[in-house]
């Protein structure tokens, strides 16, 4: 039998095949490719959703928008969700006391003869733990202008180390005579409390700080806006104002809302406003003050705290436009003063403190407290002054007539204001 012969693979068949193969690897990186960017896409629409607006946006992706896998693939390609986290602040502690006029007997009564120096640091001694806090605001009535003659308004430079001492870290310069003297007035007053590393409020010796962002202070955490502000200037302060073209210098209420506005817009946690108002020898507001500080609560003071009229105040809660509760204490009345008419030789130290709620908006945690008496004592001729609490004890050394004057003190302060605060108390 003859057998059949066979032929070779040929070149032909080689290319078919070859082709064949490419086609069909072609065709499969083709498949996995598709799939793989249909992949990707799904999980950069995923992410879009995960990532907030923009940077600092209080909008936070959702629970469900995060990614269902965790495999090394998928992390390697999911950045992390941009997120701010919310600031954490604990309850902060303010306080703040009445008016503080160094007038003449005063000033003498610290002054050594000996060596001509000034020694006030234990008038108010006796107060500062009253004052402890996250922050403790004292009005002042004087100015300090080293080189000009002291007088009922012009203190020695020594009146700083009784702020401290009494425990202040802020002094509110906005009273009627702060531009009796000027500018240089402003400037040498600030000068001085500044050396004794207390804050300032209500009037600035440069136009560069008398924007808005220098009411801003940083405490424990809280960016907090203190508006100080004086009701109307003195004659001679208004007509240096005017002369000297600084009107910029001093705040006046006129610009309150505006401020508040302002402050807000800038990230202000809290709004404080100070403010030295009414008539000295007034016990109540008058009907214009009443008006003037709920147009404040309705833009959005969150405390408003008032001295000038050198007598306390009632204390109220006022409610803004917006439902908000607000305390408005109209005046804390002297915390000292030289005079001895009824209700110049008492005051009051307020005391809040203030949270915020989960929608940012302030809240009281307390409110409190501390009535207080100067008292006068003859020695050796000379009257020594001493502010303390008028519901403490009573001091060895003191008469019949300081205890009944004392006594009387506590009285009108629980009456006009004490009650009140106190019932704000339980409900906060």
């Amino acid at each position: 039998m003859k057998r059949r012969n066979h032929r070779g693979i040929t070149t032909g068949t080689v290319a078919m095949v070859l082709i064949s193969l490419v086609v069909v690897a072609g065709a499969v990186l083709l498949l996995h490719y598709l799939i793989d960017r249909h992949e990707l896409y799904r999980i950069a629409d995923l992410t879009n959703r995960m990532v907030p607006d923009k940077i600092g946006s209080s909008v936070h992706a959702p629970a469900s928008a995060a990614p269902q896998t965790s495999t090394p693939e998928a992390a390697s390609v999911i950045p992390v969700a941009t997120r701010i986290p919310e600031r954490q602040l604990s309850p902060i502690s303010l306080n703040f006391g009445g008016s503080v006029a160094l007038e003449t007997s005063i000033r003498q009564s610290g002054y050594h003869k000996a060596d001509a120096t000034y020694d006030f640091s234990e008038i108010l001694e006796s107060v500062a733990p009253s004052m402890q806090g996250d922050l403790s605001v004292l009005f002042m009535e004087n100015l300090i202008a080293p080189g000009e003659k002291v007088s009922d308004l012009i203190a020695p430079a020594e009146l700083a180390d009784m702020y401290v001492s009494g425990g202040a870290d802020m002094i509110s310069m906005a009273f009627s005579k702060v531009l009796d003297l000027g500018l240089d007035g402003v400037h040498s007053t600030r000068m001085a409390l500044e050396s004794r590393g207390l804050d300032l409020a209500g009037a600035c010796d440069q136009r560069l700080d008398s924007g808005p962002e220098s009411r801003i202070h940083e405490v424990a955490g809280w960016k907090i806006a203190i508006l100080s502000y004086v009701w109307e200037l003195s004659r001679k302060g208004t007509k240096a104002s005017q002369d000297q073209e600084i009107e910029w210098s001093v705040s006046t209420i006129q610009e309150a809302e505006d401020e508040i506005r302002q402050v807000r817009n800038l990230g202000a946690d809290a709004v404080i406003v100070c403010v030295s108002w009414g008539t000295a020898g007034d016990t109540t507001p008058s009907s214009r003050q009443v008006q003037t500080a709920q147009r404040l609560v309705d833009t959005g003071a969150d405390l408003i705290v008032g001295a000038g009229s050198r007598r306390v105040q009632k204390a109220e809660l006022l409610t803004a436009s917006d439902g908000r509760r607000v305390l408005c204490a109209y005046s804390l009345g002297a915390l000292l003063c030289e005079s001895t008419k009824t209700g110049a030789m008492e005051s009051c130290i307020l005391h809040v403190k203030l949270s915020l709620d989960s929608s940012g908006r302030v809240q009281y945690e307390e409110i409190g407290y501390v009535p207080t008496f100067t008292w006068r004592q003859k020695i050796s001729g000379t009257t020594r002054y001493r502010v303390i609490p008028a519901n403490g004890e009573i001091p060895q050394g003191m008469n019949s007539e300081q205890k009944k004057k004392m006594a009387n003190a506590l009285s009108r302060v629980t009456k006009q204001v004490g009650n009140a605060l106190a019932s704000m108390a339980v409900k906060h």
